[in-house]
């Protein structure tokens, strides 16, 4: 297993600053912050989530990676309930970037009458002989 890069934190920084503001109260509204057991705090969940959900790594390489980075001690069992409960949060958290992008960069006007729909389609597979494959539809109105 490669060591972690020594500029995580500050990577970890930068794309915090990409979240909505309030992402931690969408997963205390989602759900995905109730039960919080060997998580610290809402970040070391998230960012947990996402080395599985970016790196496309197995859940065991995630929890092994987590556990070296100091953000939690879990089993990879334990990651994927946590995912199973964070799919609100996820979803709440891309309506709000969905809204500060549109009103960041639509000039007033520009869409008016018009229906804007986003779609996208991608396949995934965790690795390994036995790993599971994932489709995943993705559509915003």
């Amino acid at each position: 297993m490669e060591s972690l890069p020594t500029d995580d934190l500050s990577n970890w920084k930068l794309l915090l600053g990409f979240l909505p503001e309030n992402w931690e109260s969408l997963g205390r509204e989602s759900g995905a912050l109730l039960r919080m057991r060997g998580f610290p705090d809402a970040e070391c969940l998230l960012r947990t989530l996402l080395v599985y959900l970016v790196e496309g790594r197995s859940l065991k390489y995630t929890a092994l990676r987590a556990r070296k980075a100091g953000l939690t001690s879990v089993s990879s069992v334990a990651i994927w309930k946590r995912l199973k409960q964070s799919g609100e949060w996820f979803r709440l958290m891309n309506e709000a970037l969905l809204g500060v992008w549109y009103r960041r960069e639509c000039p007033e006007g520009l869409l008016a009458g018009r229906r804007i729909r986003l779609v996208d389609g991608t396949t995934g597979s965790e690795p390994g002989k036995t790993g599971s494959c994932w489709r995943i539809h993705y559509s915003i109105d």
